[in-house]
């Protein structure tokens, strides 16, 4: 059984690079962005890039503001 990752933030900059990362070890990538949009191309562009492991993106806008998060979307996610 493969392991699972999840990373957040991988639409852009270092998730990115986390996210390819795990999966050139081989590894499953769960992985969140805010923008539905970029989500969606992020996870095709991942797919085709990484055929052995199962990639799966979530559209996540979870921040109220720079302290605080929305508990029930992220609960959704889970």
């Amino acid at each position: 059984m493969k392991k699972t990752v999840l990373v957040t933030g991988a639409c852009i900059n270092t998730g990115v690079a986390i996210v390819k990362k795990f999966a050139k070890e081989g590894r499953n990538v769960v992985f969140t962005g805010r923008d539905e949009q970029k989500v969606l191309q992020a996870q095709e562009e991942y797919r085709k890039e990484f055929p052995n492991v199962e990639i799966l993106g979530f559209a996540l806008d979870s921040l109220i503001d720079e302290t605080h998060i929305d508990q029930e979307s992220a609960a959704k996610m889970f």
